[in-house]
Formats: structure tokens, C-alpha cells, sequence
């Protein structure tokens, strides 16, 4: 929400300008002369004051045919110290979207900017100590070449539309200029909402900047009400660099975005430019309720500021599996997450830039529940936490669980079975001789020996094997949804 009370602005206007000569006549906002801007040159205004009486004010027509950024320059106003003057942007209501009191005789950088909307504003000119007969010359230009906000935006209901992956510029005004715009809570102060909407279910990412030692907060809620977080801070917002402030993965559907300053009282505007992008993903924390074997889980650990943020994915088993499951996190920077998997707790890990995977196995009974929770707790500048989580469900064939490295299973026929291993090059004997009708899981057959899971070798002479049946084999790729 732009409304710039900045007063060292550098402005350039490289193409040509049209000339505006205003005398008497607009003293009345319904008589107000009519300049378009339409961003292809700048308007110079060149007027004077008539006298004290009559011409307390004078009144300029702004109709603005491109949402963008109107910036009013002050080229020269006859004033010997710092001027009362009141330049201002209002709408037909006289809210006023930018304005400035004091000016700098001294300086050729007195300007104002206001992101506004396509429509009709006006420009107010109170003139205070400048005497009759004195004259002022303005340079008013639009910038459409950018995306800009446009004021007034301050509630759900006046969101802008935004596009994906376009960087758009704004800001949050002062409290003296908000305070025309938005009562929130008893308090006035400037919010900017947005509406974007995404086609298809997957991961949306929120760049943002804004002045060094400024902190944003960012809110969101789906076109139902439902708030997905709120008052989200998060590090790096304030370095004044582009940087990710969060990463959610959404359903399809029209979203609408808050960002405020994290200090509602704010006695100076706060630039800040933004970016949303996306990308769909077919698998992630949204479908957890419905989590399957086999596929790559997206998903960020984000938390609000008075809650714990905690993505948990279930599943039941429909028969006796072994199943098998890799959790990676990264973060943007270091923090700890708690990890459970299936009950069992890993603590609470610390997450850093680089992946940290852990691995987990549990054997899961018929009809029971299969649970995975990642969660983390509270903070205040919280770093962007993104993971991944699959699963690998193994079926059982007799007393083993086949994997693909598995070649069969072999039983022992002697009565005494010798078991051996590798050792220095040499074959060597290992362990006690076994008992008859053992048996053990194979995973690869040479022409004497047989490797079994354990790297243990036995004779082929010695067993009876069994390689692992197409039927086991099809019900993993089944499990696994793999082709």
C-alpha cells in the first residue's frame, strides 16, 4: 500500500512530456482540470496563485488509464525555507493516497508516488504561505511498466488479483495515511491483501524484500475463510534481499494474501516488492490423510507464531508388511524438527542447509495404523523447513520380506550344514555347523556357494533353494505402485 512520503526519490523521465497551463478555475474539486496519465510521457503543470481569498487551493483531474505508480515531482515552488505547502493524491472521497507537507527549497528530489489502481484521482494543492502571483511547476508521470499494488487494498474484500511468478512493488504507508484507509482492531494501520489462484494442487513458494531492519508478517486464507496460518515472520525477511518467506503446498482453488509490517505503528512508509511462484506436485503433505507406498512426499514444516505446525501421514495396512521409510529435511537455516515414525520417536533433529535423512523399519500387522509426524515448535523468526517422505511397503513370502535384492530363500539338508566367509581372499569357515531344514534368505547364487542376506556363504551342494516366486515379486510393484 504506496503511498510514498519519501523526499529523496531521484525521479527520470526519459521521454517526452506534455504541458499542462492551469490559471483560474479549479479552485473546486468538481472543476478540477483533466490530465490523463497513461505512463507513454509526463505532464508538466505550470499554475500560479491568484490570490488569498479565492485561491486557497487548486484541484487537478488524474485519471490513471494503467494501474501502476503515479509519482508528482516538484520542479520549482517559490519558497525561501521549508513550506507548509500540502501537495496531495486523494480520490473523489478525499482519502488521500500520498502527500507531503515539508519541502526542501534546496532540493530537486521533492517527490511523492502512490500505487494506484485504474480509475479517477485527484491532485490537491493547498498552497499555505506561498503568496499571490507566485507560481509552481509539477512533473506528474505514471509507471505502468511494472506490476504494482493499487491502493485501496487494505481488506479481503479489496484484494488485488495477482499473477504467478511476476514481482510486484508496494508498500506500507505510514499511520497518518492509513489511518484514511482501514480501522482494524481499534488500531489504524496498513495491511495489503492479494488474490492469486492456482490450477492445480502443488507447491507455492513467497519471495519477498523490503528495507533492511523491517520486519514482515504474512498471512493466508483459502476463498472459504479457512486461515491456513497467520503472523508468519520468518529469517532473512529483513536483509533487504529476495529471499523464500515461505513455502506451502496448496489445493487448487484462489487464495487471498496479507502482508504487514510486524510493527503497526509505523511513523515512515515501508517499500517491500514480492513474488509468488508455483509448481505442481502431484504428492504431498496436502494428500497425507491418504499417504501410499512408493511415492515421494513434498512438504514444509512452517509454524505460526502462537502454534506448532505438524504434517502427519496415515495409511492401514490390509495385510502383515515390512515396510521401510526415509525421511530428508532441509532448512534454510539451523533449527531442530521432532520426527516420528510409526511411534517411535527420533527426538528432535537438527536441520541445517544440507539434507539430513533418517531411515526407519517396523514390521506392521494386518489392519493396523501406519503413522509418520514431522513437527515444529514455536518460534518467533522461523527458518523455511522443507522435507521429503517415502515409503517402501515389503510383502511377506513364509518367515521372510522380499525386497528386490533378494533371489530366493534356501533350507539346509544336511544334518550338520557348515557356513562360511570371505576373509582376506581366502574362503574360510564361520561359525559352528548348523542344524537340518534351516532356512535363510539368498542373494546370490555362484557356482559353489550361495550369498546369503547376512554375507555368509554356503554350498549349493549343501541346500535346497527355492527362488522367489513372479506372484511375490508382482505384489511388491503392487504395494510400490511401480509399472
Amino acid at each position: 500500500m504506496k503511498k510514498l512520503i519519501l523526499l529523496c526519490s531521484f525521479i527520470f523521465v526519459w521521454y517526452g512530456s506534455l504541458n499542462v497551463s492551469a490559471n483560474s478555475g479549479q479552485e473546486e474539486l468538481e472543476e478540477a482540470e483533466v490530465i490523463t496519465l497513461n505512463g507513454s510521457k509526463s505532464v508538466k503543470v505550470e499554475s500560479e496563485r491568484i490570490d488569498y481569498e479565492d485561491d486557497a487551493a487548486d484541484f487537478y483531474q488524474l485519471d490513471v488509464t494503467n494501474a501502476g505508480k503515479v509519482t508528482i515531482k516538484l520542479d520549482e515552488m517559490p519558497v525561501d525555507d521549508f513550506s507548509d505547502v500540502d501537495i496531495s493524491i486523494i480520490d473523489k472521497n478525499e482519502t488521500v493516497h500520498a502527500d507531503f507537507v515539508s519541502l526542501d527549497p534546496e532540493s530537486n528530489t521533492n517527490s511523492i508516488h502512490a500505487y494506484l489502481k485504474k480509475g479517477t484521482y485527484f491532485m490537491r494543492l493547498n498552497f499555505g504561505d506561498i503568496y499571490p502571483g507566485d507560481k509552481y511547476e509539477l512533473t506528474l508521470s505514471l509507471d505502468n511498466d511494472g506490476l504494482y499494488e493499487g491502493e485501496v487494498n487494505n481488506s479481503k474484500s479489496t484484494a488485488n488479483l495477482i499473477e504467478l511468478n511476476n514481482i510486484y512493488q508496494a508498500s506500507l504507508m505510514a499511520d497518518d495515511l492509513a489511518s484514511e484507509f482501514v480501522e482494524y482492531d481499534d488500531e489504524s494501520f496498513d495491511r495489503d491483501f492479494y488474490r492469486f489462484e492456482i490450477t492445480k494442487d502443488g507447491r507455492v513458494q513467497l519471495d519477498s524484500a523490503t528495507m533492511p531492519d523491517n520486519q514482515l508478517e504474512f498471512s493466508l486464507w483459502n476463498t472459504s475463510g479457512k486461515n491456513i496460518w497467520s503472523g508468519i515472520r520468518t529469517k532473512g525477511a529483513n536483509d533487504g534481499k529476495m529471499s523464500a518467506q515461505f513455502v506451502e503446498y496448496l489445493k487448487k482453488g484462489t487464495y487471498i494474501l496479507c502482508i504487514q509490517h510486524e510493527n503497526v505503528e509505523l511513523d515512515y512508509e515501508v517499500p517491500y516488492r514480492f513474488k509468488i511462484t508455483h509448481s505442481p506436485v502431484a504428492y504431498s503433505e496436502i494428500n497425507g490423510a491418504n499417504y501410499s507406498f512408493g511415492k515421494g512426499y513434498e512438504g514444509t514444516l512452517l509454524e505460526e507464531n502462537t502454534n506448532t505446525d505438524q504434517d502427519t501421514y496415515t495409511l492401514t495396512t490390509k495385510e502383515k508388511l515390512y515396510i521401510t521409510t526415509k525421511v530428508k529435511l532441509k532448512s534454510t537455516d539451523s533449527t531442530k524438527v521432532s520426527v516420528k515414525i510409526n511411534g517411535s520417536s527420533s527426538g528432535k533433529v537438527t536441520v541445517s542447509n544440507k539434507w539430513t535423512e533418517i531411515s526407519k523399519a517396523h514390521v506392521v500387522a494386518a489392519k493396523d495404523a501406519y503413522k509418520i509426524q514431522l513437527s515444529k515448535e514455536i518460534g518467533y523468526l522461523n527458518p523455511v523447513i522443507s522435507y521429503n517422505v517415502s515409503s517402501i511397503a515389503h510383502p511377506y513370502w513364509g518367515k521372510f520380506y522380499y525386497a528386490p535384492t533378494m533371489l530366493g530363500k534356501m533350507k539346509t539338508k544336511l544334518t550338520k550344514t557348515q557356513f562360511y566367509c570371505e576373509k582376506g581372499g581366502k574362503i574360510i569357515k564361520s561359525g559352528t555347523p548348523v542344524n537340518k531344514n534351516k532356512e535363510y534368505k539368498v542373494i546370490k547364487k555362484g557356482k559353489t556357494f550361495f550369498t546369503l542376506s547376512d554375507n555368509r556363504l554356503v554350498k549349493v551342494k549343501d541346500v535346497t533353494f527355492t527362488a522367489v516366486p513372479n506372484e511375490v515379486k508382482k505384489k511388491y510393484q503392487l504395494l510400490n505402485q511401480m509399472k
